[in-house]
């Protein structure tokens, strides 16, 4: 296995896979400004040298994450929107990896937690995971969840959980998909390897181009839409993989 360490984060790769682990169980794996520098580097290093396909994102000490550290991001100095504005970047990376991802939410997940969450592919959840975006009924704007939830759980949805702040269980965040599937908390493990096997194999390519056709869906008129389609396929169906696949004797 190889590892890379930072301060805050945590890199374990072994063939096909990597654990992007988030290493502050001290403090619930709260978000402050070194865990937001180094999940930036972490994201250049999954897109330029990893040779893994897939990414696991998942909290230490049985808690995914309590959210953005309010006391640090703006300690010492007036508030101010540059970090925020670096976390995004920081989230915009994740998301536009070439690679699988995958969020394993256990305990709680708040806030920021959730805006992680957000940005990985898919969610795995344990039955006892709790998940919340309170940060408006603190005052503040709950960051580009307000861009990103409305497309998993519907408007009215979002609007309804943004504005009470309440905390919703993992059974519920997949009724609403918020998760993608629930599993009980002794066989957290054995889900995120099977969920790993489903996900497998991963041509970065036809996934990061998927995406981007998938957030232009509600946006893009139609025309427009099969455009962008034709362009990126055509990428696809070029690409060395796909003639090599279509290269292989066909089954009976």
């Amino acid at each position: 296995m190889n590892t890379r360490s930072w301060t805050r984060l945590r890199l374990e790769e072994k063939g096909p896979i990597c654990h992007l682990v988030l290493a502050r169980p001290e403090a619930a794996n709260r978000i402050d400004v070194a865990m937001v520098r180094e999940l930036e580097e972490a994201c250049y290093y999954l897109e330029d040298d990893s040779p893994a396909s897939l990414v696991v994102v998942r909290g230490s000490g049985g808690c995914f994450s309590e959210g953005i550290d309010l006391g640090e991001f703006w300690l010492d100095r007036p508030p101010d929107t540059h970090g925020l504005h670096r976390w995004e970047k920081a989230l915009r990376a994740l998301e536009r990896v070439k690679k699988a991802t995958l969020a394993v939410l256990e305990g709680t997940c708040r806030g920021g937690g959730v805006q992680l969450a957000l940005t990985c592919d898919v969610r795995l959840a344990s039955q006892s995971a709790r998940l919340t975006l309170d940060e408006v009924k603190m005052g503040f704007l709950p960051g580009m969840a307000t861009w990103r939830l409305p497309k998993f759980v519907g408007l009215g949805r979002a609007r309804e959980l943004l504005a009470t702040g309440r905390t919703i269980s993992a059974r519920e965040a997949r009724e609403i998909g918020l998760v993608d599937r629930v599993c009980s908390d002794t066989e957290i493990d054995q889900a995120t390897d099977q969920f790993l096997a489903d996900l497998l194999p991963v041509n970065g390519t036809a996934l990061a181009l998927t995406r981007r056709l998938l957030d232009e869906a509600f946006s893009t008129p139609y025309e427009t839409a099969l455009g962008n389609f034709l362009a990126a396929q055509s990428r696809c169906i070029t690409s060395d993989p796909f003639l090599q696949l279509c290269r292989r004797p066909s089954r009976d």
